[in-house]
């Protein structure tokens, strides 16, 4: 009896085992860039830079079909995982609205996607 007791254990934990490989083998780790963003003293509204986390490739992003009058907010400027998006925060003075917008890392494709968002800061 001791002994078929032992085998049923040997064959739960080989059976536990295979069960939380093939689960892991599924998980995808994020990417990661390497990118940066910043803006520089006497950039137009819509300029914003991005560089490799040692300083090289610095490349000027303006943002295409950006509001007339928007006012971004620089501070909460992020870009995604993958470095394909740019997110940030926008002021539109003729709606009174703060927003949260993305574009394509080229500065195409301007979306709205948070509209009339409050207390952004906590967001970001």
């Amino acid at each position: 009896m001791l002994l078929t007791f032992s085998f049923s254990i040997v064959v739960f934990n080989l059976s536990c085992e295979k069960d939380v490989n093939a689960q892991n083998t599924n998980t995808v780790a994020p990417q990661v860039v390497g990118l940066i963003l910043f803006s520089k003293n006497g950039d137009k509204s819509n300029e914003i830079w991005f560089a490799k986390y040692d300083g090289s490739n610095a490349t000027k992003v303006s943002i295409a079909s950006f509001p007339v009058g928007g006012d971004m907010d620089r501070s909460t400027m992020k870009i995604s995982p993958d470095g394909k998006k740019i997110f940030f925060c926008m002021y539109i003075p003729s709606t009174n609205m703060q927003s949260i917008y993305s574009c394509n890392s080229d500065g195409t494709g301007l979306t709205k996607i948070i509209e009339d968002a409050d207390e952004i800061a906590q967001v970001f």
